[in-house]
């Protein structure tokens, strides 16, 4: 009928078996974390993991284990920490390894002591790959143009002989060309074009192949700039008149979700808003700009970094800066735009810059049990099989991606711990590869599902049953499909209404036989 409410059906019966006093330390996650962005050959990586406790305080031992596939150590106690973790409370704790070699390497944080109620969340698995040094050009007209960032990048500080993981070239614009030859740009990492005031065709067609080919150029615009020989495909909006303001302004809004901002957001906030800024190029954008984004902005909302990708195999990006990243001691000087390079916002940026555009931060090894995995593929070293293996060598599969595949894809592997796989192809050539599987965080929550969140599950609260008990489950169950027994209900209202009856009769003839014989 018309406006007749029809109750819901009980979708499930939900039995809640929490413990009163649920206890647990579990290592929730686990990273490789070099100083300078990128783990480099000859250099230290901090392994920085986090325990989290459910129910009381807990003191627990914590293992580490660093190894390379196929080392005889492998699987060896490294170090060892006591850590005191608080009441439903997280802590962190961190390991540092020796000075490492070029290749992948393996971690495993393990927690040792008192018994633990779940044993599967005790250790966590960890991938990473050390490498060498990244190539990075960059062009300017003049030297100092690009001092800054050449030393922001690799400073000159350094000790001698210590690893660095940039090597930085540096070419005036006029000897680019020359300099390049008949070699292609896909051997630098990222290349900076730093207040170059033209570039010829043939130049900037090489650069639009490289970034759409998956290469990184940052571009920096300053007072040598001739905006229009800056009219190419690859720019992603109309480059406006140098505005000089009256005022000196500074950075405002930043994307904080974006790798670039993402590892210290708050203390980039705090020093970016302190720059002073006296003159940038205003950008306009179309308003359907596709694969393009405003990373960072002036006060007045203006542009003032850019980000335009490139999809394809490895996907290319182009980031633009629409101030210079130099600065002049002599503040009358033309082309003294900013202090940037002064503040440590500057070092932070273009330190994070090459990762990202050179696509580490896309190269992802570690993934939580049922995730696909798409292990990147190298694009110069290529192979015809991979040999993917479990950790417990249960199980193998080998994989025949195209030879134009960027990576390779396994299905939801379900085993935790350390997988194997080893490429082959022509001529005997083979190298090792690999990831790591860690159960999701969510399971290492042991807090009760509130009512709010079962109702949203259940899509109301009439949807469900809850109960404590098999007990309390069975009474339910039969309550829902059977209903209340009414029976015994019904005898003790009866039994109510008769002894009602009963007193007020009783009360009824004693009144009458009381005045009948007051009237005799």
């Amino acid at each position: 009928d018309k406006g007749k409410t029809v109750k819901p059906e009980i979708a499930a019966y939900v039995m809640r078996l929490t413990p009163k006093d649920a206890r647990d330390v579990a290592i929730v996650s686990a990273e490789a974390r070099a100083s300078d962005g990128v783990a480099t050959a000859g250099t230290s990586v901090e392994i920085q993991g986090r325990l989290r406790a459910s129910g009381g305080a807990a003191t627990r031992s914590i293992e580490f284990i660093l190894a390379r596939p196929g080392d005889p150590a492998e699987g060896l106690k490294r170090a060892e920490k006591s850590v005191a973790v608080p009441a439903d409370g997280e802590v962190d704790v961190s390991f540092r390894t020796p000075k490492l070699t070029e290749g992948l390497h393996r971690a495993w944080l393990r927690l040792g002591g008192a018994a633990d109620p779940l044993s599967f969340d005790d250790i966590r698995y960890l991938t990473f790959n050390v490498q060498t040094a990244l190539k990075v050009l960059l062009v300017s007209d003049v030297a100092e143009d690009s001092i800054y960032v050449a030393s922001a990048l690799s400073p000159d500080a350094l000790p001698e002989g210590e690893p660095r993981p940039y090597k930085v070239d540096r070419v005036l614009s006029r000897r680019l060309a020359e300099s390049l030859g008949g070699n292609a740009l896909r051997s630098y990492s990222c290349v900076f074009l730093l207040n170059v005031k033209q570039l010829s065709d043939d130049l900037w067609s090489r650069l639009d192949g490289y970034v759409r080919e998956g290469g990184g150029l940052v571009i920096a615009l300053g007072d040598r700039v001739d905006r229009d020989n800056y009219n190419r495909d690859l720019i992603p909006g109309a480059i406006g008149a140098a505005k000089t303001l009256p005022k000196a302004t500074n950075f405002g809004k930043a994307d904080f979700a974006h790798p670039l901002f993402r590892r210290e957001p708050k203390l980039l906030d705090a020093d970016l808003t302190g720059v002073p800024i006296t003159t940038y190029f205003p950008f306009a954008l179309p308003a359907k700009a596709a694969g393009t984004r405003v990373l960072l902005s002036y006060q007045d909302n203006a542009p003032a970094l850019i980000e335009r990708a490139f999809p394809g195999a490895i996907t290319g990006r182009i980031l633009i800066w629409t101030t210079p990243l130099a600065r002049r001691s002599d503040r009358r000087d033309r082309s003294a735009w900013n202090e940037f390079p002064l503040f440590w916002s500057f070092l932070e940026l273009n330190d994070q810059t090459i990762p990202y555009l050179a696509g580490l931060a896309a190269k992802r090894l570690n993934y939580d049990a049922g995730e696909t995995v798409i292990l990147p593929l190298d694009s110069v070293r290529r192979f015809s099989n991979y040999l993917v293996e479990a950790p417990d060598k249960a199980g193998s599969a080998t994989y025949t991606p195209p030879s134009t595949a960027s990576a390779l894809e396994v299905e939801s592997p379900a085993t935790l711990g350390q997988w194997t796989v080893t490429a082959t192809g022509t001529a005997n050539q083979s190298t090792t590869l690999g990831f790591s599987v860690n159960f999701p965080t969510a399971e290492a929550q042991l807090a009760p599902l509130e009512e709010r969140e079962l109702n949203t599950l259940f899509g109301g609260k009439d949807r469900y049953v809850l109960a404590d008990s098999p007990e309390t489950l069975n009474r339910a169950v039969a309550t829902s499909r059977i209903g209340h027994e009414m029976f015994p209900w019904l005898m003790v209202l009866i039994l109510l209404l008769v002894t009602a009856e009963n007193t007020l009769a009783n009360r009824f003839y004693r009144e009458r036989s009381a005045t009948a014989a007051a009237a005799a």
